[in-house]
């Protein structure tokens, strides 16, 4: 019974927690890729890559809770994006951190350029056995920061239901075909 009761209070605990960290980082409640490598420079939520960081430089997001991502159908990297020049960048997502990354894949490319705008980055899809515990952003472009807030991973759910709703838009036609046999019948 004690044991339960501690339970419920730890519970709480992390329920205070998870408020303070929303209040702390203003309304983001995105991933962050506050694990800087090679020379790159984090400030918050704002990105630079610099002139004389490695080529490989980058950042890497620390939060292990949201992990392991798996893509069997796909998905997207949603998040909303802002810098005073244009700056391209892109998503990597690998099995774990360095040096067991692979199987690992890159997002295409997105620049990112003036006031905070909505970007939606697909995720192809990926082998169903593969899932990824590292999550990774690279800039190409060099001395320009740039902004993410509200950085959001979605999988795709299974494709069935896409092939659901087309089949119903077929089922549709079957009956306009059916209603056209009539007609017919009726002039003839």
């Amino acid at each position: 019974g004690e044991a339960t009761e501690e339970g419920g209070e730890a519970t709480e605990e992390g329920g205070e927690a998870t408020e303070e960290e929303g209040g702390e980082g203003g309304e983001d409640t995105g991933i962050v890729f506050s694990g800087v490598f090679g020379g790159t420079i984090a400030d918050g939520n704002t990105y630079t890559y610099p002139t004389g960081a490695e080529d490989w430089a980058g950042f890497a997001n620390e939060d292990a809770t949201l992990f392991p991502f798996s893509f069997p159908n796909g998905g997207t990297v949603t998040f909303t994006g802002s810098s005073d020049a244009p700056v391209t960048l892109q998503f990597k997502f690998e099995k774990a951190a360095f040096p067991d990354v692979d199987p690992s894949f890159f997002c295409d490319a997105v620049t990112v350029d003036g006031a905070e705008a909505e970007y939606t980055v697909n995720i192809p899809a990926q082998d169903a056995a593969n899932t990824y515990a590292s999550f990774l952003l690279y800039l190409q472009t060099k001395d320009t920061a740039v902004t993410l807030t509200n950085v959001v991973v979605t999988a795709n759910d299974a494709a069935s239901e896409e092939g659901g709703e087309a089949t119903e838009e077929g089922g549709e036609a079957t009956e306009e075909g059916g209603e056209a046999t009539e007609e017919e019948g009726g002039e003839g």
